[in-house]
């Protein structure tokens, strides 16, 4: 998410800036960005998180450290709004709340296997006053994005494409550990083993305290 977030601002401030002024020795005043999330998805999330475009640098030989301020930096507010984290913006904020309560009934609806699920997600919602005035107004476009928006053999493609990529992640990772607990043994130092395997030194000097333990 900072890394679309950084792609939106750059999108926004190219917009509003003219092309000439970008050129100019003149100071250019830039409204003040501040990016959030509200999340509702399936998997378990804490109630707020705080994710930077910096988890995400490769930091050769981590010389720089936790403590490095990074020349380029995004950070994104992820509020978790799903009904069950109860959240204190829900409280504040009738229509998010109320929101939250539709996509809750959407996936009771699609998961309980009945015929036309998000239809009948919509007209119950109008029913019991949930998004009222806006699903009565907007039905057919809300069921339209919902149809694109949740398509099963997509979602599941990309989960079994994760899964993998995962596993082939974890499988490189076991590789190196064991490589490193070999290039201890040989007596090779604690950084050349860090070089020769992408360990961290931390990670690195844990494996030789195991060893010699």
């Amino acid at each position: 998410m900072p890394l679309r977030f950084l792609e939106y601002i750059t999108r926004i401030y190219e917009k509003i800036i003219k092309t000439k002024n970008k050129f100019g020795r003149k100071l250019i005043n830039l409204p003040f960005p501040e990016f959030f999330v509200f999340y509702n998805g399936k998997e378990d999330f804490p109630k707020e998180k705080i994710l930077k475009l910096s988890d995400a640098f490769i930091i050769p030989n981590e010389k720089y450290g936790a403590s490095k301020d990074f020349s380029l930096e995004i950070t994104v507010k992820v509020v978790n709004i799903n009904i069950d984290k109860e959240n204190e913006i829900l409280k504040r904020c009738k229509v998010l709340a109320q929101y939250s309560e539709f996509i809750e009934l959407v996936r009771s609806f699609v998961t309980s296997g009945i015929d036309d699920p998000f239809s009948k997600s919509i007209k119950k919602a109008i029913k019991t006053g949930v998004l009222r005035d806006y699903l009565e107004r907007k039905s057919t476009e809300v069921e339209n994005m919902i149809l694109t928006e949740y398509d099963y053999d997509t979602d599941i493609a990309v989960q079994r494409e994760e899964a993998f990529e995962e596993g082939l992640l974890k499988g490189a990772k076991e590789k190196a550990i064991e490589t490193a607990k070999n290039f201890l043994k040989m007596g090779l130092s604690l950084e050349q083993v860090s070089q020769g395997t992408n360990l961290s030194l931390e990670e690195v000097k844990q494996l030789d305290l195991e060893l010699k333990d």
